[in-house]
């Protein structure tokens, strides 16, 4: 019995050491295997917070995008309306201008027209005055230049005859042109 006793303490005294072994072992596993929990825990934490701060900034320039693109259609809309308006705007004052200088350019012809036609009935009334009063004749000097008046000689008759109207028809002419259309 002493050799069992004695193996009985052979055995507990490499068994206190051991269970200390144990129990500083299972200690150690238990902080090791907690850290490693909590280390886990903690990144998964940190891995859900990096993805929805990702999963934000994502969703932001998302809309960002989405604003920059709606605002720089409604830009190039604004723009193309603009830009047509502009255009419409331009060619309708191009038009009035080139209406004015038309009706200026008309006006300034008639007024032309009108004061060349002025003085040339100025200057027929003035030969008719001159013709009525030459020395001989007077009162015959148109009917002197009349077709049946006029004696052809064998010289002239191959001649074109002078107009057959006497001044009076192209002065009313001129009055009228002159007056403008009577209304």
């Amino acid at each position: 019995m002493a050799t069992a006793n004695a193996q009985t303490q052979a055995d507990e005294l490499p068994q206190q050491p051991a269970n200390k072994w144990q129990q500083s072992t299972k200690v150690a596993w238990r902080r090791s295997t907690q850290a490693w929990s909590d280390s886990k825990e903690r990144y998964h934490q940190a891995t859900l917070e990096a993805w929805h701060r990702s999963s934000d900034s994502l969703s932001n320039t998302k809309n960002r995008y989405e604003q920059n693109t709606v605002d720089a259609w409604h830009r190039s809309s604004n723009s193309v309306t603009s830009s047509k308006n502009r255009c419409h705007q331009s060619t309708m004052d191009a038009w009035q201008r080139s209406t004015n200088t038309w009706k200026n350019s008309k006006t300034r012809c008639r007024q032309s027209t009108a004061e060349m036609l002025n003085r040339s009935a100025v200057k027929l009334y003035q030969s008719t005055d001159r013709l009525q009063k030459l020395p001989y004749a007077p009162n015959k000097a148109l009917e002197h230049h009349q077709p049946e008046n006029i004696q052809e000689s064998q010289s002239t008759a191959s001649l074109p005859r002078p107009c057959t109207n006497n001044l009076v028809y192209p002065l009313n002419i001129l009055r009228k042109i002159h007056n403008g259309p009577s209304h």
